[in-house]
């Protein structure tokens, strides 16, 4: 148990502050400040609020970090450790960060190394799922186990044309496709 973690009080401005973050009213429980937010694609997430001291390296250390801690996590959520809120609302990591890292996150390169050695950068708009204007999501979704097949999914292809060689048993990629 964490000696610097504190829950939020029903009657803070902090907790009424999660109207905006999560477009729902907080509600009481124990008179701690509890949130729920469902996202567009079904899954939600409902918890307490707190806050936290925050340690990414041992240098870079965020005082009064606030956060949901989700009780209830369903959907594509259901055993997830957390969601990091990368919008515009002042509870996002990217608004408590400001100070130390100017509201700047950087967007991990990510790709995909598919047998015969072959590697196929993800663009920008195959990692993020935008769902609206304050509502940003990555676009993958773990499988239930690791022998499960992976899927190659629309999002992650929407700006790539790719090219099906059934007689050689092969495919190829090249990006510009359908943008």
């Amino acid at each position: 148990m964490s000696t610097t973690y504190t829950n939020i009080s029903c009657t803070s401005n902090e907790c009424s502050g999660l109207t905006s973050a999560t477009g729902h009213t907080p509600r009481c429980i124990s008179s701690t400040c509890a949130y729920a937010i469902q996202y567009g694609n079904k899954s939600f997430t409902v918890g307490f609020f707190g806050k936290e001291k925050l340690t990414i390296t041992s240098e870079d250390i965020i005082d009064d970090f606030y956060f949901g801690c989700g009780q209830n996590n369903q959907g594509l959520f259901h055993g997830a450790a957390g969601l990091l809120g990368l919008g515009h609302d002042k509870l996002s990591f990217v608004s408590q960060t400001a100070n130390r890292y100017g509201k700047t996150v950087n967007v991990p390169k990510i790709g995909v190394l598919w047998g015969g050695n072959t590697y196929v950068d993800v663009p920008i708009s195959g990692i993020f799922f935008v769902e609206g204007i304050s509502q940003v999501c990555l676009a993958f979704a773990a499988n239930d186990y690791d022998s499960d097949v992976g899927i190659w999914g629309n999002t992650q292809q929407k700006t790539q044309a790719i090219v099906y060689d059934v007689g050689a048993g092969k495919i190829g990629f090249s990006s510009g496709g359908c943008a």
